[in-house]
């Protein structure tokens, strides 16, 4: 149940990438390039347009693979994992378009979507090895309760708010249960 969703936006991402880099956009007699950072050097000395076409649009374009792989996977694949998916992905793609001739078989795509994934790996993991594990309740059973509470007489009118919210968290067979308390007391209410 828990990785219904990212294995939803992965199926769909995966579509989505092969019908925009095979069925898409079909080139005429289009050219093959198997030497290594031809197109980088190219697209990084041009005018702009095969930059961000070309080397963001392969690197933006695979960071989903190494970021949502890890989510759908139940035994959390590493990095080395998530390039060689990333890599054997691209690789089918290319080889597809080389066989197809519609669309430019590039070995510099195999590169920067290779790096793409690991980037994505890389933005998934390092907010959780910062900040840690994320504890907040985030199920549907967070209970959240309101209590108004009237002041002692000696006091103000004014009442204070006191807001619980409770959940739990699964990550495997371990269950996170978290609890967050607010509170407004007499004391911190502005007096007029």
């Amino acid at each position: 149940m828990r990785t219904t969703i990212p294995t939803a936006v992965l199926t769909l991402y995966l579509g989505l990438v092969l019908h925009l880099t095979l069925v898409a956009f079909p080139i005429a007699r289009p050219p093959v390039n198997l030497i290594p950072f031809r197109t980088i050097l190219d697209d990084l000395t041009g005018d702009g347009r095969g930059f961000l076409v070309n080397f963001c649009g392969n690197l933006v374009g695979f960071m989903p693979i190494g970021a949502l792989l890890p989510l759908v996977t139940r035994d959390r694949l590493g990095l080395r994992a998530c390039l060689a998916a990333s890599f054997t992905f691209s690789m089918l793609i290319e080889s597809s378009q080389f066989a197809l001739g519609t669309r430019i078989a590039d070995v510099d795509d195999l590169i920067l979507n290779t790096v793409g994934g690991g980037l994505g790996f890389a933005l998934l993991t390092t907010p959780k090895a910062v900040w840690g594990p994320l504890t907040l309740p985030a199920t549907t059973s967070n209970v959240i309760r309101r209590q108004w509470r009237r002041p002692h007489k000696a006091r103000s009118n004014a009442p204070s708010l006191s807001v619980t919210a409770r959940g739990s968290i699964q990550e495997g067979d371990v269950a996170h249960r978290a609890s967050l308390r607010l509170g407004v007391h007499q004391d911190a209410v502005p007096h007029v």
